[in-house]
């Protein structure tokens, strides 16, 4: 951030550093404050990279049964892997 500056009261610097944020953090969109404390204050897993590999693998199931019944249900239930996937990079990018 070149050339900005910020100006906070001695009550706005305890409320920032009591939520662990820096000065140039600031500058980050809302979503980004918000990710950047969900991070690192969770316990939890927050990755869904796990989960991604089971629908992969259940889509690839789907078309493995599909295929001998009709061919262009298999290109179907790809199209659907890929929507699904661009859905989930999409709600990915919001966290």
């Amino acid at each position: 951030m070149r050339n900005s500056f910020l100006v906070i009261s001695k009550k706005q610097a305890e409320k920032i550093n009591k939520l662990g944020f820096t000065g140039q953090e600031l500058f980050l969109s809302p979503l980004g404050l918000k990710n950047k404390w969900v991070k690192a204050h969770s316990q939890h897993n927050l990755s869904i990279e796990s989960a991604q590999v089971a629908v992969k693998a259940l889509f690839e199931s789907l078309a493995d049964q599909a295929a001998p019944i009709d061919p262009t249900l298999k290109r179907h239930i790809y199209a659907l892997q890929k929507q699904q996937e661009k859905t989930w990079r999409n709600w990915a990018k919001s966290f």
